[in-house]
């Protein structure tokens, strides 16, 4: 995907450069305040807040992770570490886990996993149970 460096703004009425700013921001989320880095495009020229389209669900998986860790759970991030570590496909991890690839997908992109299903990734996770499972599932 091709990282636009515009954004359009209302006020100049043009596509424009855009800044970065962070800011942290406090929510409650499932009834857990949880505090995350918030990012906000601003206008390069006019201060503006702007809104470019490649940017994605960048702060809800932001916001997400902060939950997510707050109560104990993988991050999106920690779950692609994962996927990394164990050089799975998105496919073969859901069907280590019984479940649909999207599901994967999902909690890549901020959603979060049950209890029970942070369980299983954290076995993943770990070499010797991976092994076992491996040997188990291979046979």
């Amino acid at each position: 995907m091709k990282i636009s460096k515009e954004a359009y703004c209302e006020k100049c009425d043009k596509d424009v450069a855009f800044n970065i700013v962070l800011e942290t921001r406090e929510l409650v989320i499932r009834g857990v305040t949880v505090s995350y880095e918030h990012k906000q495009a601003r206008c390069k020229y006019c201060g503006e807040v702007v809104f470019p389209v490649s940017y994605g669900n960048e702060n809800f998986v932001a916001m997400m992770d902060a939950y997510k860790k707050k109560v104990g759970l993988l991050t999106s991030l920690e779950i692609r570490e994962i996927l990394e570590i164990r050089k799975l496909t998105q496919s073969q991890l859901a069907n280590l886990l019984c479940i649909g690839e999207k599901d994967i997908t999902r909690y890549l992109k901020g959603n979060v996993q049950s209890k029970s299903i942070d369980n299983m990734l954290r076995l993943i996770r770990d070499d010797i149970v991976y092994k076992r499972m491996k040997l188990v599932l291979t046979n």
